[in-house]
């Protein structure tokens, strides 16, 4: 069956050439099948977005189209003609390039390597050309408008850097569809502003189409031409991005059966902020290299967040308290008792402070490992017996019981984390602190690249910890999240606190963006401390 290049689904509004096309595409894994019927299609110059929950399929169909995986059956078409590529190298061949979500450069090699080590330039006598590398590298970092120097090791610059580095290797004239995979997730709003142009670019310059993949609905609802909903491996829906609203999409991702979850109202807390002795971390004036004088308190069972665009040092903040991070000067107090400045991990976790960190595939999880393992890695001598022998019964009904609270979808607890969904393996990184039974509880954007049904489940769990008396510090770059969780919100710019606000009726999203980005105004509630 060949397919009809000028066929299109419903929602793309202006007739164009369908250049690919899938056809009644299934997947199974082992006994288990996560993409059914798929029929799936990308026109030139458009934009098409993929919605849906984690597990959902997003990432197996992209998979399948750059060659990652092989569909079990069913029709791939790629400017009308049937294509099956066995690789990612093949499928760039055919012009279908993707950028995954987990970042795949190399620390330890240039910004100019990295982006030229596809097709390294050479001179007449066979050696690298790095003046031709050089350029190449200046020419695609100016697309996206980044000033890095190509000399930089990948490794020394900043998440959001690297994965717009990432995201201009795999432009070039050869590039006929740009999948992106939650290409914002580690970006603050300057770079999306940027990828954004940038993708508008690709559409009206070069005719290229995009496939673009996010959680993050505004965005989607921004930058799609039409949008395709994915659920269970079932495509429900395809529509037109101007037939859609907000709460409509929320309702096709989740279905009608858990919709009226997306709407969780928040609980607000009552905490006194006048007793000493309720006081469960305080930070006094810590000076380092990324932080200036920053002073906080958080009180027991408070959610205290923090807000501020990319780089301004939220993340050094909560390192700094896990003991990763060293600090020059100031000092920090858990409950009473102040810490030495020598204060490691080991020490954070023999009081239970534990850090959910951002970067969860080098520094949350062991991929390698199965989901139990990761589970009962910190209480690993408490699952053994008078003989030091491990109570496997035990650590399973451990791992059982978090894997149903946060509604982990996998074939079963000796399945490998890395072969989990993102969301799921999100779920994974809480999952093994709340074995562990954290006092103060660090999370560095917690939400980060997961599904609508996954946040509200990681909303439970911080609204459920705080009321038992867990501290909790949450850094998101989401401000509405910071809004509806947190009991006060701190903003810092360049490694300072420069607002403290209470999270009343009174304090917007819009408040919060204008403090983060510089402004001054004075914030009209008292401050809580």
């Amino acid at each position: 069956m060949k397919a009809d290049p000028t066929s299109r689904p419903k929602g793309v509004g202006v007739l164009s050439e369908c250049i690919l096309k899938t056809e009644k595409v299934s997947k199974s894994f082992s006994n288990s099948e996560v993409l059914t019927d798929v029929d799936f299609e990308v026109h030139s110059g458009k934009v098409v977005a993929i919605v849906g929950q984690n597990g959902a399929g997003k990432s197996t169909l992209m998979n399948i189209l750059v060659g990652v995986v092989p569909y079990s059956r069913g029709c791939v078409y790629l400017e009308g003609k049937e294509i099956r590529p066995a690789s990612p190298r093949e499928a760039a061949r055919l012009g279908i390039r993707m950028v995954h979500q987990e970042l795949s450069l190399f620390p330890n090699m240039t910004v100019m390597e990295n982006l030229t080590i596809a097709n390294l330039p050479k001179t007449k006598m066979k050696f690298l050309d790095r003046r031709a590398m050089y350029e190449e590298c200046k020419k695609r970092l100016a697309m996206f408008g980044l000033d890095i120097d190509p000399h930089t090791k990948v490794g020394s610059i900043s998440m959001a850097q690297q994965q717009m580095v990432e995201i201009c290797r795999e432009i070039d004239d050869d590039t006929k569809m740009l999948i992106l995979d939650e290409p914002t997730s580690a970006i603050g709003k300057e770079e999306v502003d940027a990828l954004f142009k940038l993708i508008e670019q690709l559409k009206t310059e070069k005719n290229i189409s995009v496939v673009y993949i996010s959680h993050r609905l505004s965005e989607i609802i921004t930058i799609s031409d039409s949008i395709y909903v994915l659920r269970d491996g079932v495509v429900v829906s395809s529509i037109d991005k101007q037939e859609i609203n907000h709460e409509l999409l929320v309702k096709l991702i989740v279905g009608e059966n858990c919709a009226g979850k997306a709407g969780r109202t928040e609980t607000k807390r009552k905490l006194d902020y006048d007793k000493k002795e309720t006081v469960a971390l305080a930070l006094h004036n810590i000076c380092s290299k990324k932080l200036h004088n920053v002073s906080l308190v958080l009180k027991r069972g408070e959610v205290l967040g923090i807000a501020g665009l990319m780089g301004s040092g939220r993340t050094e903040i909560l390192k700094t308290i896990y003991g990763a991070m060293d600090y020059d000067s100031g000092q920090i107090k858990i409950g009473q008792e102040a810490m030495p400045k020598k204060f490691t991990c080991r020490d954070a976790l023999r009081r239970n402070i534990c850090m959910v960190s951002e970067d969860r595939k080098n520094e949350g999880l062991n991929l390698g490992i199965s989901i139990k393992h990761n589970v009962t890695i910190p209480v690993i001598k408490n699952m053994t017996n008078r003989l030091g022998l491990i109570n496997d019964k035990k650590e399973t009904e451990t791992v059982m019981q978090q894997m149903d609270t946060f509604r982990v979808k996998a074939s079963s607890i000796n399945q490998a984390v890395e072969s989990l969904s993102g969301g799921n393996q999100q779920k994974i990184c809480l999952a093994k602190w709340m074995v562990k039974g954290p006092k103060i509880l660090l999370m560095d954007e917690p939400t980060r690249g997961i599904d609508i049904g996954a946040k509200e489940d990681i909303f439970d769990t911080v609204d459920r910890l705080a009321s038992d008396g867990v501290s909790i510090l949450f850094v998101s770059s989401e401000f509405k999240e910071l809004l509806r969780i947190c009991d006060r919100i701190l903003v810092l710019i360049d490694g300072e606190i420069i607002q403290e606000c209470v999270a009343d009726d009174n304090l917007t999203e819009e408040k919060l963006i204008f403090y983060a980005t510089g402004g001054n105004q004075p914030l009209t509630a008292e401050k809580a401390i």
